[in-house]
């Protein structure tokens, strides 16, 4: 980002058939899951586009669309944040392509802050209770 101590990966509107796309390597020996950090804006509506992500080849790749809008939970409130999103799972000692394609023109381009490599969560099903 120009003018700031910020760094993020942009991809443009205009690029959508170029380079948007990174490579996400798993060096360990156990599938991990893969989640992508972005910038979101609220009340809507967003100044990100919404962005669709293809992991592996493009033209039968899995899909994920990432919403460029921040919880309604901060109301009317204008905020200005990132959002984590899980886009699947990368095998052991392999590597996944993630394609990024925005799908609408936006004030500002989609903006990823944060790549992900984690275990997987076996436990989705559980709730986690507070006293």
């Amino acid at each position: 980002m120009p003018n700031t101590e910020k760094y993020v990966l942009e991809f443009d509107y205009e690029n959508v058939e170029g380079g948007n796309w990174i490579t996400v390597e798993n060096k360990s020996n156990v599938k991990m899951e893969v989640s992508l950090g972005y910038m979101t804006t609220g009340p809507p509506p967003s100044k990100y586009p919404r962005v669709e992500v293809i992991r592996g080849q493009r033209s039968d790749g899995e899909r994920y669309l990432l919403n460029p809008e921040a919880s309604s939970s901060y109301g009317d409130k204008p905020v200005h944040i990132s959002r984590l999103e899980r886009v699947g799972n990368v095998g052991p000692m392999a590597h996944k392509r993630l394609h990024f394609k925005p799908l609408e023109e936006s004030e500002w381009p989609f903006r990823l802050v944060q790549v992900m490599i984690t275990p997987i969560n076996k436990n989705e099903g559980e709730s986690l209770e507070i006293s």
